[in-house]
């Protein structure tokens, strides 16, 4: 009898704790959202990752000798970047980090190094300024003449309310073959929800003794094209 009522209670109490974890289970389960940053054009900061297409440039003259023969003149890299920028709607930082691999020319590895000579690393540091007065809504200054009012730039409405900001850079580019120090400019775009599209020019020069044994260059035109993932 007593092993009898023993088995009762603890189906009941089994039974108790069914029902009661049963509401529990007819809760909505959230899917996991992987974290963005909220980007506008006033406020756009955080940490960043991408992927990063590099064009080695002996000239910018697009028109004249096409992008194969501009743009990827010396070379085409394929690559990653990652970073942190600060954007409050007025200034910009930024200070980012990238690697790339070349993946156009193959007489761009140098006799003996295989394919070390392809690879491209660089570390820079961006700084800028919003355009507000020179792309937004015309203003009249106070007392004057129509034609004295300040004029923005007409350019359309969608680049000038994406652009975050444009930019300045300067930081130091390693090949295997030598290093420099890089100057350039640049700009930074939205596009999407936690997506940002950076556009920029380095100009590398290579002031230390070992250069490029294919080319003997002292210098490079680099163009930089990135999508990259806010946090």
């Amino acid at each position: 009898m007593r092993k009898l009522l023993l088995q009762a209670g603890v189906a009941l109490a089994v039974a108790n704790l069914i029902v009661a974890s049963a509401p529990a289970a007819d809760l909505p389960v959230k899917a996991f959202a992987f974290p963005t940053s909220q980007c506008t054009a006033l406020a756009c900061s955080g940490f960043y990752v991408g992927g990063t297409l590099i064009g080695a440039g002996s000239n910018m003259d697009v028109l004249g000798n096409g992008i194969n023969g501009s743009v990827f003149a010396a070379g085409g890299a394929i690559g990653l970047d990652a970073g942190y920028q600060f954007w409050n709607g007025n200034y910009f930082f930024a200070f980012e980090v990238f690697g790339a691999y070349d993946v156009a020319k193959n007489e761009q590895v140098a006799p003996g190094m295989g394919n070390q000579s392809r690879w491209i690393f660089g570390q820079v540091a961006k700084l800028g300024v919003g355009l507000q007065g020179l792309l937004g809504a015309p203003t009249q200054v106070a007392g004057a003449t129509p034609s004295q009012g300040v004029t923005p730039i007409g350019i359309p409405a969608s680049i000038a309310n994406s652009l975050l900001s444009p930019y300045v850079q300067v930081g130091a580019v390693e090949r295997p073959w030598g290093t420099g120090w890089a100057t350039g400019a640049g700009a930074d775009f939205i596009i999407a929800n936690g997506w940002n599209l950076d556009l920029s020019y380095l100009y590398v020069k290579y002031d230390n003794a070992q250069v490029n044994p294919i080319q003997s260059q002292q210098s490079e035109n680099l163009l930089k094209l990135s999508l990259n993932r806010k946090f």
